[in-house]
């Protein structure tokens, strides 16, 4: 009998340790793809800033330099509202540009 007692006892306490390393191991888990996420988060929001950074200097070289030449076509027609000399100019070549 006594033996059955020390056999529960001890499965009793197996049972307990490995719940217990189970939870430890679901947080860490648990606690590492929080990390993760947060990082990937963090990437993220410096790249956008980046890139926006990046578009404001753009913007402001080509605000600086007058605007700049592009090819006339359906998705950049001449700007019917930009009253500036040389607003449509034409290369040598005959390519006909518009300034944006």
């Amino acid at each position: 009998m006594e033996k059955v007692k020390t056999f529960i006892k001890e499965t009793k306490q197996f049972f307990y340790l490995t719940v217990f390393i189970i939870l430890l191991i679901l947080f860490s888990l648990y606690n590492s793809l929080k990390l993760e996420d947060e990082t990937h988060y963090n990437i993220a929001l410096s790249e956008a800033k980046n890139s926006f950074e990046k578009d404001v200097v753009y913007r402001k070289w080509v605000a600086l330099e007058g605007g700049v030449y592009v090819p006339i076509t359906e998705y950049t027609p001449p700007n019917p509202y930009l009253n500036v000399p040389n607003r449509d100019v034409e290369t040598k070549e005959g390519l006909k540009l518009t300034l944006v």
